[in-house]
């Protein structure tokens, strides 16, 4: 590990940048063996110990870099003030959400969790439904939280990549989705979770990519049949996607 570290530091040094395949191979080159998941540990190890975080994104990759050119000057909080800070941008990303879910999503203690609360508790608020307690921020200055995206109307069907926070990002994921569809969205229950379709604030169907050297072929998966307008939402919102990765896409039917 210390001297997957120094291969890090030699390559990435002076704001250079690796996609994950080519730090692997920059590892291999040193004589570090990726084999058998070794070089993704080497990589969450690394990441988890301060030397890498990830940086831009470049085409369909985010590239890998080294934290201390990335961030140069950090912001230093003590223990329960990093708490607070957490579960506010939790809810800032998140919320409404119950203070459970922050727990089961940061793997903290519920005594951590409660602490987290008492921090940052000024500055959130509460709403109650069906007897469960919901926490979001009181302010916007962390971003805009449950808003539509722009040019877009609620009614609007978005096109959303797998595992999205959306959905993962919840242990009680029954406000986003009936719980007789998961299976469709997770096959197999076997943690891979499929790219999804949101309309109302609902997971309403799924995606599947092909890649082609210069083109994306996508199928949309819809639980029931859209509407002629909900499908050409569906399409445009891929469009989207696609134009980000500079690829074209073909939607079938």
């Amino acid at each position: 590990m210390e001297r997957a570290r120094d291969v890090a530091t030699a390559e990435l040094a002076g704001g250079r940048e690796l996609s994950r395949a080519d730090f692997l191979a920059a590892l291999a080159r040193h004589g570090i063996s990726t084999a058998g998941q070794r070089g993704y540990h080497l990589i969450m190890h690394l990441a988890q110990s301060g030397t890498l975080c990830w940086g831009r994104q470049l085409d369909a990759q985010q590239m890998l870099v080294l934290l201390e050119d990335w961030v140069p000057t950090p912001r230093r909080l003590e223990h329960d003030e990093a708490l607070g800070e957490f579960l506010l941008r939790y809810l800032a990303g998140h919320g409404p959400a119950p203070l459970t879910d922050f727990a089961w999503w940061s793997q903290l203690t519920m005594a951590a969790a409660g602490t987290a609360l008492a921090v940052a508790g000024e500055r959130l608020t509460a709403l109650e439904v069906d007897g469960v307690r919901y926490l979001y921020p009181r302010s916007s200055d962390l971003g805009p939280v449950g808003r539509a995206a722009p040019g877009r109307g609620r009614d609007a069907v978005l096109a959303l990549p797998g595992f999205d926070e959306y959905l993962l990002g919840y242990r009680d994921r029954s406000l986003a989705i009936d719980p007789a569809k998961l299976s469709r969205v997770i096959p197999g229950k076997n943690g891979i979770f499929l790219p999804l379709l949101v309309q109302h604030g609902r997971v309403v169907g799924t995606w599947r990519r092909h890649w082609q050297p210069r083109q994306i072929t996508v199928e949309p998966e819809p639980f029931t049949p859209l509407s002629p307008t909900a499908a050409g939402q569906v399409q445009r919102s891929l469009q989207d996607y696609a134009r980000f990765l500079g690829r074209e896409v073909q939607v079938r039917p």
